[in-house]
C-alpha cells in the first residue's frame, strides 16, 4: 500500500475497507493512495470503531493467544481506531475530510463451523493454525464463539465500523 504500481492520477476514487490500519506506515499509504487520484478524487477508508464498541475482539482474542506474539503498536484491526486518529493520519497524509460516520454490522453464521471458517480465514488465524496446529484453534474459536449463541441457535456478532471520505 505505501508503494502503489500506478501511475499519478490514475484513478477517481481510491478505497480501503479494514486495510489501512494493516499497513506498516499508514501516513504513507494514505499519501500513496493521495498520489494515484486524479485532482478532486476521493478516498474511502473503513474501519473498526475503537475495540470496546466490538464483539469480536473477545474472539479475536482467543485466535492471537495461539499466535506467535505481534510487536505492540504495529499494524492491526485497531490501529487507526482511537477518536481522532483517522482525521489525523489523513491530514498528516495532504488530504482533508469531507465526510465521517459510523454504523453497525451484525453477522450472523447459521452454525459453529460456519463461523469458524470465518475467522480461520484472517490473517490472525493463519498465523495461530500456523503456530499452534489448526485443531486447537478451531476449538478456541468455538469455545469464544459460546458466548454469541442466540436461542435460535445462530451465532451473532456485532460490529461498529467508521468511515471516513477524504479528498
Amino acid at each position: 500500500m505505501e508503494s502503489l504500481p500506478w501511475l499519478n492520477a490514475s484513478f477517481d476514487a481510491v478505497t480501503g475497507f479494514n486495510s489501512f490500519p494493516f499497513a506498516g506506515n499508514p501516513v504513507a499509504a494514505l499519501a500513496e493512495a493521495r498520489r494515484v487520484l486524479v485532482p478532486g478524487g476521493k478516498v474511502g477508508l473503513v474501519i473498526f470503531s475503537p475495540r470496546e464498541e466490538n464483539q469480536q475482539p473477545k474472539i479475536m482474542a482467543a485466535i492471537a493467544a495461539l499466535a506467535p506474539p505481534q510487536s505492540p503498536g504495529g499494524p492491526n484491526p485497531f490501529a487507526l481506531s482511537a477518536p481522532g486518529r483517522p482525521e489525523a493520519v489523513v491530514q498528516a497524509a495532504g488530504l482533508h475530510t469531507l465526510d465521517r460516520g459510523e454504523f453497525p454490522i451484525v453477522s450472523v453464521h447459521p452454525t459453529a463451523e460456519a463461523a469458524c471458517r470465518a475467522f480461520l480465514a484472517g490473517g490472525t488465524g493463519g498465523r495461530a493454525v500456523q503456530h499452534s496446529g489448526q485443531e486447537r484453534v478451531r476449538q478456541a474459536i468455538q469455545e469464544a464463539l459460546e458466548g454469541f449463541r442466540v436461542e435460535t441457535g445462530v451465532y451473532r456478532i456485532e460490529h461498529r465500523f467508521w468511515f471516513l471520505i477524504a479528498e
